[in-house]
């Protein structure tokens, strides 16, 4: 509509000089859209590898406060989801310490992301009616209510101006999450929603803006999906983590995203025309969140509070790491290397399977505290062991060669593919070559048992013996390093692949 709305507006203008009328002039205002995504409940401020310390809610308050103030009644604070889940606080209270700290700091918007479901979307429900803010998401679809999951969109009013804003949440939520978590809920098209609302809200607003919690990829793609009529004029997005510095534009389409943890907020300072209701000029910057500013003290005292209730415990040293963990997502790691081996000795397995993407933390050497280990396993996982023939595993090994959903580390096997040959070289469990006929058990996490065909390839009623195990991942890691006491983790390269 922006396109058609232009060209109309130049056949007037035309008219006008003609006929000596004067036509409507335009009416701009500048905006200011201040937005944040994936804090992960990283409600204190973070020191980094060089030194400098950035985030922290008190600080991203002060400094929201700051650029709001800038621009009095036409600022706008929009949140781009996964606020919860990250550090041991979100955990110990479902999600709640973040919506009370939410309800002090009160963005305008919230669009819900993955991680909001990661304690059952029952307590997701309950959380969203004691906020004091809007939650929404259009294409989350509730069948037990036969209605949305929350209100799909909301109307910000400035001095001036209002701002429509459209909320969608990644399109793979239930691969993102665990079955139970949520149940009964379908995802909608983002592509048909956005549409469809844009043009609802478009004859009410003045801007439209997309809050978007399904990444940088899946953002660029609905711009490109949206067509040149669309009413949408920017994409505030999250869930991938991407510090944007410039706006990516697709299809005219800005698209904005703030990194994550509260390293940086998002100011997007609009020039909109109220005639054409079109974004004229876009000035765009991330900005850094550093302790060079006073915080804002209520924030600030709501954190310490949350923070003291399991200070205590959480800061206890369990052990000492000798070598320093360090993640790595694509392929092997030390730390990786060792839950692997820590799973397979507690499920008394042949082989163990840990997803990458569940290591969340990096770890210095030096000493181990408890709320380390909560931090590298937020998600509060348990074990499953089942078993398999040899046939079957190197079925799982070729799926996770050729089309892994992430790279799984290992324990308890040992194996060398040739690309170029494409066949194993080595392939062992125990130290003996994988026997076709043979069986072998293998314990995974239940939220990569849930997604079985994803991670290994084959259908879950092919295998047997399925257990589950009660203890959380984290109590389990908890234990090891507390037996252990000095650890030292060696990436053992237990995965190779040669041309």
């Amino acid at each position: 509509m922006k396109h058609i709305r232009y060209t109309i507006f130049l056949l007037i203008a035309g008219l006008a000089l003609l006929t000596g009328q004067t036509p409507t002039q335009a009416q701009t205002v500048e905006v200011a859209l201040l937005h944040w995504n994936d804090f992960h409940s990283f409600n204190e401020y973070k020191i980094t590898s060089d030194g400098d310390t950035v985030g922290g809610y008190a600080y991203l308050a002060a400094y929201r406060d700051s650029l709001a103030n800038s621009h009095p009644g036409r600022a706008f604070s929009l949140h781009a989801g996964d606020d919860f889940q990250g550090t041991p606080i979100s955990t110990f209270t479902a999600g709640a310490s973040q919506i009370q700290i939410l309800n002090q700091v009160k963005p305008d918007a919230f669009v819900l992301g993955n991680h909001e479901l990661d304690y059952g979307r029952d307590n997701l429900d309950s959380l969203i009616h004691v906020a004091d803010f809007p939650m929404i998401s259009g294409n989350i679809y509730d069948h037990r209510a036969h209605a949305l999951f929350t209100n799909p969109t909301t109307i910000l009013e400035g001095d001036g101006t209002k701002i429509g804003v459209i909320g969608v949440t990644a399109p793979d939520l239930y691969q993102l999450s665990l079955p139970a978590n949520v149940e009964d809920l379908e995802l909608l098209d983002p592509t048909k929603v956005v549409r469809n609302y844009a043009i609802d809200l478009e004859p009410n607003v003045d801007l439209t803006v997309v809050l978007s919690h399904m990444g940088l990829y899946q953002d660029s793609l609905l711009a490109a999906s949206l067509g040149d009529e669309s009413p949408v004029d920017i994409i505030i997005g999250g869930h991938s983590h991407t510090s944007l510095f410039e706006p990516k534009t697709v299809n005219n389409i800005p698209i904005v995203q703030a990194g994550d943890h509260g390293r940086f907020i998002g100011q997007s300072l609009a020039t909109v025309d109220t005639a054409t209701n079109s974004i004229q000029s876009l000035d765009y910057q991330l900005i850094s969140i550093k302790r060079n500013r006073k915080p804002r003290a209520d924030v600030l005292a709501m954190v310490d509070s949350l923070q003291s209730m399991a200070q205590k415990s959480l800061n206890k040293t369990i052990a000492t790491l000798e070598t320093a963990w360090d993640r790595n997502r694509p392929g092997e790691s030390n730390v990786g290397d060792w839950q692997a081996d820590v799973m397979r000795e507690y499920a008394n397995a042949d082989i163990a399977f840990q997803n990458s993407g569940g290591i969340r933390k990096d770890l210095a050497a030096g000493p181990v505290k408890v709320k380390d280990i909560w931090e590298i396993n937020p998600f509060g996982n348990h074990f499953v062991r089942f078993t398999v023939t040899g046939e079957q595993l190197q079925t799982i090994l070729r799926h996770q060669i050729g089309d892994p959903k992430e790279f799984l580390q290992l324990s308890g096997l040992k194996y060398t593919w040739d690309k170029s040959e494409e066949k194993f070289t080595r392939a062992l469990v125990g130290g003996e070559q994988i026997k076709d006929e043979k069986r072998y058990s293998i314990v995974t996490n239940n939220y990569v048992f849930s997604h079985f065909v994803s991670f290994f390839g084959i259908q879950p009623d092919a295998v047997t013996d399925v257990k589950h195990f009660p203890d959380l991942d984290r109590d389990v890691f908890l234990r090891a390093a507390r037996n252990q006491g000095a650890i030292e983790s060696v990436n053992h390269h237990r995965a190779r692949i040669v041309k």
